[in-house]
């Protein structure tokens, strides 16, 4: 008799219980440990990591976009420039041929800002769906009384493939989406730089339709608050989460589209200014070359790891021994400890060893994809029971 395989509708896996004896694992628990420390060197900046030229792309509907976001761009764009001394520009989308209009601009733009050393911000702030498979941004719901065009139905355009445009410049590029489903993506093959996405919502949410609650508005105060300390895409991520309820805003999303190997998330600094300056209360005591950000732990993920050894489990002075050697030995300031990067919630013995460990919002950003790791939930408390 032969066997699929994969699950069919002949052979189903069972919803209550899928198969678990086929689970993907790691070796052991000093890999995790390794992998953890590796990651954590993507996390900080460094005085290093200045880029020679940062330039913002913001990207509405203008006039008609029924979102309002006029006040918002001009808040951002006006941080960007006075606060981080970026060179920005707002391109609003025309109604009528929007996606080559569009396309022209992405490509103009980063035949401009092509170089390896630079980084280039791109920002949207409007309507989004998902149609027939594909990134739709759309002008208005409902025509504003300030549309400049004659049309009846919504001007729309697909995103991919500026999107892909994008993907495969030589610099870093980071994608700020203030939309619904705004983490839908089509497959990229990406190259080049590191390539980072903060959204408003995941691919199958919708964002807030008021300007007073947005991702922007959240993303503005957050800057604000930060006042042009270096703060890393994941970090800046971080604290819009660990914020979230206070902004009324849905959890917000990232996502790492594309990394070169131990390569830094893109980072958020002054141009022509050094790292030192300008900090928040939560930096730490400074080096002469940087100050290090806290991790801000209001909220951890939760997080499931599967190891093949049934036995493997070490006492914390282990731990402790694993991570010191496996630490990176590049962030300067931070005081590396395993209690802050990595709880211990729960462990049993299955048909291999089945962990639970609660990490910081960044850390969790930080892992490598592996499917013997699973998220589990975002918690904000020690265990109740």
């Amino acid at each position: 008799m032969g066997v699929c395989a994969t699950p069919c509708r002949h052979h189903p896996l069972s919803e209550k219980y899928p198969s678990v004896e086929q689970e993907k694992h790691i070796p052991n628990l000093q890999k995790f440990i390794e992998q953890l420390a590796e990651g954590l060197t993507t996390v900080f900046p460094n005085n290093q990591a200045t880029y020679h030229r940062v330039h913002a792309l913001l990207i509405t509907w203008g006039p008609n976009d029924d979102l309002r976001t006029s006040i918002e761009i001009g808040e951002l764009r006006d941080l960007f420039q006075k606060t981080y001394h970026f060179t920005t520009e707002h391109f609003i989308i025309p109604p009528e041929r929007s996606e080559q209009k569009l396309l022209k601009k992405i490509v103009n733009t980063w035949d401009e800002h092509a170089d390896a050393r630079d980084l280039l911000i791109v920002y949207y702030g409007g309507h989004g769906i998902i149609k027939s498979g594909k990134n739709i941004w759309q002008a208005w719901k409902e025509k504003p009384s300030s549309a400049t065009t004659e049309r009846v139905i919504t001007p729309e355009l697909d995103w991919s493939e500026a999107q892909r445009s994008l993907m495969k410049a030589d610099g870093d590029v980071l994608f700020i989406m203030d939309c619904c489903y705004a983490t839908f993506t089509s497959k990229i093959e990406p190259k080049g730089g590191t390539k980072e996405l903060l959204a408003a919502t995941t691919f199958k949410q919708k964002a807030a339709g008021s300007h007073e609650n947005s991702f922007t508005r959240a993303l503005i105060r957050e800057l604000k608050q930060i006042n042009g300390a270096p703060y890393t895409a994941t970090m800046i991520h971080e604290r819009l989460l660990n914020h979230h309820k206070e902004y009324d805003i849905a959890v917000p999303q990232y996502v790492a589209l594309h990394r070169t190997l131990n390569s830094r998330s893109i980072i958020l600094v002054p141009q022509n200014v050094t790292l030192a300056i300008n900090p928040p209360p939560e930096i730490v005591e400074p080096n002469p070359l940087i100050r290090q950000p806290k991790l801000m732990t209001d909220y951890r993920i939760l997080i499931s790891v599967a190891f093949v050894n049934p036995y493997e489990t070490p006492d914390l002075i282990q731990w402790n021994e694993w991570f010191r050697k496996a630490a990176p030995r590049n962030i300067q300031d931070v005081k590396l400890s395993i209690e802050e990067y990595i709880r211990p919630e729960g462990a049993w013995e299955s048909m291999s060893t089945y962990y639970l460990f609660s990490m910081p919002v960044s850390v969790w950003n930080s892992l490598p994809l592996n499917p013997a790791y699973s998220m589990l939930a975002i918690i904000k408390s020690d265990n109740l029971l």
